[in-house]
């Protein structure tokens, strides 16, 4: 029984080492555009007009930069927690790439991994930047999207 709860204590430190290790990499333009397609991915199954009223509740008037910085963070934890609620798979794959682990490896981390992966992204350094650029290929995918239905239809 001794051996037993050993083995189960050495577990379960290595899992809490490991998670405190968990790191994700640096923001890359792939992705941004894996959020961007995302993004696109969750537009069409919940709406345009739903995303962008769950983002804009997010956003409050900016008066300064620091509000301004919260009101991008708060859109973009949005948009995440849709991610995960709607898209589950392939946030899951997204993620898992992030942290350099493959789909299996993230799926058997701690409960607690997404949020503190979301926690990093919304504090890495180019996450404003990340997220009103993603926001803004969406956007243009979008318009093109619609431009391009109106002539067909003409």
């Amino acid at each position: 029984m001794l051996i037993l709860i050993y083995i189960i204590n050495k577990v379960y430190m290595k899992g809490i080492k490991n998670m405190a290790e968990l790191k994700i990499r640096k923001l890359t333009v792939k992705d941004r555009k894996t959020l961007s397609r995302l993004i696109k991915k969750l537009a069409e199954k919940i709406g345009d007009t739903q995303l962008l009223n769950s983002i804009s509740s997010a956003k409050t008037s900016t008066e300064n930069e620091e509000q301004e910085e919260n009101s991008i963070a708060n859109a973009g934890i949005q948009i995440l927690q849709k991610l995960i609620d709607t898209l589950e798979e392939e946030t899951q794959e997204w993620f898992a790439d992030l942290i350099g682990k493959t789909t299996e490896e993230f799926l058997s981390l701690p409960i607690d991994t997404e949020p503190k992966i979301i926690e990093q992204i919304i504090e890495a350094e180019e996450a404003d930047s990340f997220f009103i650029l993603a926001w803004q290929l969406y956007s243009k995918i979008t318009k093109l999207k619609s431009r391009f239905s109106k002539q067909k239809t003409s």
